[in-house]
């Protein structure tokens, strides 16, 4: 009998856990899930936002930029959870 190899099994741990909070954020309404990250944890918010990884130029740059690009808004989510919310 012949023994088939499979695919590694991947066990994702906390640090992970936007890479699913990511997928379909583009479908939700306001506040979403980059909002609810800034509630629970700014600094969390402030490193995934904008200290990733560093462009060609040396520019830090994270999450702002693809959110941009896909058209999903997530500047100021204090808005959402102080009473400001439009």
């Amino acid at each position: 009998m012949r023994a088939f190899q499979t695919a590694p099994v991947y066990h994702f741990g906390p640090e992970d856990r936007l890479l699913y909070v990511r997928l379909w954020v583009h479908m939700e309404k306001r506040p979403h899930r980059f909002d609810l990250l800034w509630e629970r944890n700014p600094k969390e918010w402030d490193l995934w936002m904008h200290h990733i990884e560093q462009d060609a130029s040396g520019n830090w740059c994270g999450w702002d930029r693809v959110l941009d690009y896909i058209g999903v808004e997530w500047r100021n989510p204090e808005q959402f959870f102080r009473g400001e919310k439009k």
